[in-house]
């Protein structure tokens, strides 16, 4: 009597196909365990087999030869648990309210409800359609490029997403800085007389001769201010994060700084700090509202710089022109390219070097000239 031959056992990772009640077929295959030790199971469904099996076959080739875990989820569940518990505790608060504001503002609204594993090549080439025909600049799309492309990214090392990242394999704009008119010494000089009327005088003064950034001029408190030394220290920064405004760390390690000040930057705080005193809100920060809470950059700029700059007889210049053109005036009166690195809180004094050594007019020409004078001069016999 012969024996029964055992049942051959399928390779590990086949998987099997078997037809249900309603006539489709299922594709099963047991994935393993994945890191909290739960048990995977991927299942797959087609009207016929040899759909199945095609379905199968695409299904591994994207892979890279395997089936992976479907990933569950929207891009916009993933998003924000990224941000939350990636970003957030990891990088810069600015860094933070950046991939936010990229994601929430220009993203979400037309991918944020995408199934994560279903997100395309073509769902990125037309949302930077989208953006570009809402009029967003080349600045913008580039940025909510990275930004997604790094959450994509984070999601393929954990095992949620198992293709080529789509955000990588569609080209995005290149950023091109606006070509803006650079302050001149008698344009600063007519700014800061024109502010002087206005109750944030000091913040521009502050802006435009000790080269702060906007966001850790509203975040400076009292306490890191000190008149009678002629100096501040930058701690923290005020930023906008989901419309909320927060205090967190500066731009960057070097950004936490002593600046020395001049008697304009002092005389004006002098008077910043006599009018908080009168309008009595106690509040710890130098430059608020009269209510005495933390200013929106919006706001800044929308009630108080722009009328300032049309007293001026000003065009064309943003409230980060300020800082660009203090670092300019630098460079044209010798200081130390190390020591407006400092004064920036930049990382390195290259940086300094690149980003502004060309923009006030006639250094090019001086250099030039000076060039020539040792040039032309005739040579004394000895």
């Amino acid at each position: 009597m012969a024996t029964k031959s055992p049942a051959r056992r399928r390779p590990k990772g086949e998987g099997s196909f078997a037809q249900r009640q309603d006539g489709t077929w299922q594709y099963s295959i047991d994935l393993g365990k994945d890191a909290s030790g739960k048990r995977q199971r991927r299942y797959v469904y087609a009207k016929t087999k040899p759909e199945l099996q095609r379905k199968i076959f695409d299904l591994r080739a994207k892979g890279g030869g395997a089936l992976k875990p479907r990933a569950v989820g929207t891009l916009g569940e993933w998003v924000e648990r990224w941000l939350e518990h990636d970003v957030r505790p990891n990088r810069s608060r600015n860094t933070y309210a950046l991939y936010e504001s990229m994601w929430r503002v220009h993203a979400a609204p037309t991918l944020g409800s995408r199934s994560l594993e279903r997100v395309e090549p073509d769902d990125v080439a037309a949302l930077y359609a989208h953006l570009r025909k809402k009029g967003a600049s080349a600045t913008v799309i580039h940025r909510v490029g990275v930004t997604m492309q790094r959450a994509i990214e984070v999601a393929t090392r954990r095992g949620l997403f198992h293709r080529a990242n789509p955000f990588a394999l569609v080209d995005r704009p290149t950023p091109r800085p606006a070509e803006r008119h650079t302050l001149t010494a008698a344009e600063a000089r007519r700014l800061i007389a024109a502010a002087r009327d206005d109750r944030l005088e000091a913040l521009f003064v502050l802006l435009l001769t000790a080269g702060l950034r906007l966001g850790e001029a509203l975040g400076l408190k009292w306490k890191d201010v000190d008149l009678e030394h002629r100096r501040l220290a930058i701690r923290q920064s005020l930023v906008e994060v989901g419309g909320t405004l927060e205090l967190g760390e500066p731009k960057t390690r070097g950004s936490r700084r002593p600046i020395e000040l001049g008697a304009l930057a002092i005389e004006a705080l002098r008077r910043r700090r006599d009018a908080a005193a009168e309008e009595g809100h106690g509040s710890p920060l130098v430059f608020t509202t009269l209510a005495g809470t933390p200013l929106r950059r919006s706001n800044v700029r929308r009630q108080h710089f722009e009328p300032i700059l049309k007293r001026a007889r000003i065009e064309d210049v943003t409230i980060h022109g300020l800082r660009h053109a203090m670092t300019s005036f630098g460079i044209a009166e010798g200081v130390a390219p190390k020591v407006l690195a400092e004064r920036l809180g930049h990382s390195t004094v290259r940086l300094t070097q690149d980003r502004y050594a060309h923009v006030l007019p006639g250094i090019q020409r001086e250099a030039a000239d000076a060039i020539d004078a040792l040039l032309l001069e005739p040579r004394k016999s000895k």
